[in-house]
């Protein structure tokens, strides 16, 4: 059936055969309404769409044409705006447009032309009103085979389900169907696993592309969920817990269990109570003034890391170890402040390593040599060296010897003066967390900054050219206010993160039956926000000549930090950091570091990328799969521009 439409309609050749001679009437009555008129292209659409079912419930040689149907307002409707969105493809009116659609630029919504008919001819022997059949008998033998499938198929469904997709249970509160979104579970038992593992922004892209903004998923470990895709709603998710009668929860039921297991059930990842009592301790740690106050410790570090990296005789270094071990000296020394050698930190963090190697797999205590079972066993060995610390540090306290308090000085001495003592464990798994928190995606950042430089080398004169204006304009010594000057940076470390965030997303539960962009969502469903799809549907950003509106999002052809200076072009979502109770606690601690970093080496430091593809590792974090081996080198004319940190960085 040829579409006379300006926008594209996409009509199934494989239903042009069947002889759907009638014509829907121009008018669709609904609950004894009649709604507004279709235009001649939707209408001969949804006519060949409906006559699928309603020729398949009539009896042969009844007509069709002229009937009027009247069908349940609250269904009917349901039946254009919640089918699931699944080829082949079939027009719906425009009065209909689906709220999950694929593409939110202004062409016409399609829903599939099967689950439309599928759904139209479960309701059509109750709903049509068609003329006199001459063989009644003949309709009434066909409608019951036909509803008989139909109840077959909807009680098989949940056990298949069940047993294929585990804890994958039916989600649907109308008994049609009509509200449930798009599925898209995977490969039995695994579901997406694979894809996700292997890169998970890249996972949750597809899925958005073929399945529009909303749509249901299985991963192995995590269970069945609901993505989140739109800003608006990602918005709600985030910055609601708690505050809405618990209609969206965070903690330990909405994580895997190797997640729990492995960073500690008593961590930030607690429930209400005590994760906002834990939080409010730490926050002062973390703040603008306390983050200004560990700079001079962070420029120390990265000079001395940047020597090290550009004596190597041309030897390429891999970034995301150095990195790794850059990030985490500056969580270990300066914000836990544990005194350490290079060999204790480089153990210390092959440690780390391994442990956090079994995040968000499953859970295998059963099988040696497993991931699980290895970062398991890793955890034991972080512990021996982190409660150690914590049994100096409330001595430290009770004996007044206390020169320099660290992020744990404070939450010891804080739960001590409140008299609400955290227990020695629950500061074990902060501990741990903080050190996942504070380094793993820092350092993540820290490589996709470096690749992206290499692969917009147009980028490093300028950047160059900006750090000389701030050590004109205040010094070597890097603060606050040289922060603030630093805008074509602060771009470039923006827009690395708005095209891959170095965490994949974040998993919420349902606490109640609630509605969510048009789809019911049932108690106790996980959700699943994805922080670079927030940018994904900002039409601010489409490319000029992009059809798709997806090039805007290309992890090299996208990346433009034009954008960030431009306020016009600015991006309207930014919550790559998270919302709500749950933001990331060490965000301006991350951006200090990952700038200071960076403005070290631009003032006095050249790099070659001997591989900057763009090839990923399996996992939740971003990590080339190469390390991006990189050659650094210190240029001649560094005086005035480098070595002004302070010799030794110490805990602030």
């Amino acid at each position: 059936m040829a579409s006379r439409c300006a926008a594209p309609r996409v009509v199934p050749t494989s239903l042009d055969p069947l002889d759907c001679s009638g014509q829907w009437p121009a008018r669709f009555t609904i609950a004894g309404r009649q709604t507004q008129r279709f235009s001649e292209c939707d209408g001969q659409a949804l006519s060949h769409c409906a006559h699928v079912a309603v020729c398949a419930m009539k009896p042969a040689g009844s007509a069709v044409s002229g009937s009027r149907t009247r069908v349940c307002a609250q269904h009917a409707r349901a039946a254009f705006d919640g089918a699931a969105r699944r080829a082949p493809l079939v027009a719906v009116p425009r009065g209909a447009r689906p709220t999950g659609r694929r593409r939110d630029h202004g062409a016409a919504a399609a829903v599939p032309a099967h689950h439309a008919a599928q759904n139209i001819a479960s309701i059509a022997a109750g709903a049509a009103a068609a003329e006199p059949s001459s063989s009644v008998a003949t309709f009434v033998a066909v409608a019951a085979a036909v509803g008989g499938a139909l109840l077959l198929g909807k009680l098989a469904k949940p056990a298949l389900r069940s047993t294929l997709w585990p804890g994958a249970k039916p989600v649907s509160r109308c008994p049609f169907g009509f509200d449930e979104a798009p599925e898209d579970l995977g490969a039995p038992f695994l579901g997406h696993m694979a894809s996700f593992m292997a890169d998970p922004v890249l996972m949750a892209k597809g899925l958005i592309d073929k399945y529009g903004r909303h749509f249901r998923g299985y991963i192995m470990g995590f269970g069945h969920y609901m993505q989140i895709s739109d800003p608006d709603e990602m918005k709600k998710v985030l910055s609601t817990e708690w505050s809405e009668s618990g209609k969206i929860m965070a903690g330990a039921a909405a994580w895997p269990d190797s997640v729990n297991d492995i960073l500690g059930h008593d961590s930030l990842n607690a429930d209400e109570e005590n994760h906002t009592e834990r939080r409010a301790i730490l926050a002062p740690a973390f703040e603008p003034a306390a983050v200004a106050g560990y700079l001079p410790a962070i420029q120390a570090l990265a000079e001395r890391t940047l020597a090290s990296w550009s004596s190597r005789g041309g030897e390429p270094l891999e970034v995301y170890d150095g990195a790794k071990l850059f990030a985490f000296e500056i969580i270990v020394k300066v914000v836990l402040g544990m005194d350490l050698t290079d060999d204790e930190l480089a153990e210390f963090n092959a440690e780390y390593k391994t442990l956090v190697g079994g995040l968000f797999l499953p859970v295998t205590p059963g099988i040696p040599g497993s991931p699980y079972v290895k970062a398991m066993e890793a955890r034991k060995q972080v512990i021996k060296r982190i409660g150690p610390h914590i049994d100096k540090v409330a001595a430290d306290l009770a004996s007044g010897a206390v020169e320099k308090p660290t992020v744990i000085h404070n939450l010891v001495a804080e739960s001590q003066r409140t008299g609400n003592g955290i227990p020695r464990q629950a500061l074990i798994d902060i501990m741990i967390v903080l050190l996942f928190a504070g380094h793993d995606t820092s350092t993540s950042a820290i490589t996709m900054i470096t690749q992206q430089l290499a692969l917009h080398p147009e980028w490093v004169p300028r950047l160059v050219a900006e750090q000389r204006r701030v050590v004109e304009k205040r010094g070597a010594q890097i603060t606050s206010a040289c922060l603030s000057d630093m805008a074509e940076l602060d771009a470039v470390v923006r827009e690395t993160l708005r095209v891959k965030s170095p965490v994949a997303g974040a998993f919420r539960v349902a606490g109640e039956d609630i509605d969510m962009g048009g789809w019911s969502i049932n108690k106790g469903e996980k959700l699943l926000v994805t922080m670079t799809a927030s940018n994904y549907f900002d039409k601010k950003q489409f490319m000029p000549g992009d059809d798709t509106g997806t090039k805007h999002m290309e992890y090299v052809e996208g990346w433009d930090p034009e954008r960030w200076l431009d306020r016009s072009r600015r991006p309207n979502y930014i919550i790559q950091f998270g919302l709500g109770p749950r933001r990331c606690l060490g965000m301006n601690l991350a951006m200090a570091e990952m700038k200071v970093l960076f403005a070290v080496m631009m003032r006095g430091y050249d790099f070659e990328c001997k591989d900057a593809s763009v090839k990923w590792k399996g996992g939740p974090i971003g990590i080339p799969a190469h390390g991006l081996p990189t050659v650094f080198s210190a240029r001649s004319n560094q005086e005035g521009l480098v070595g002004h940190g302070v010799q030794e960085p110490a805990a602030v």
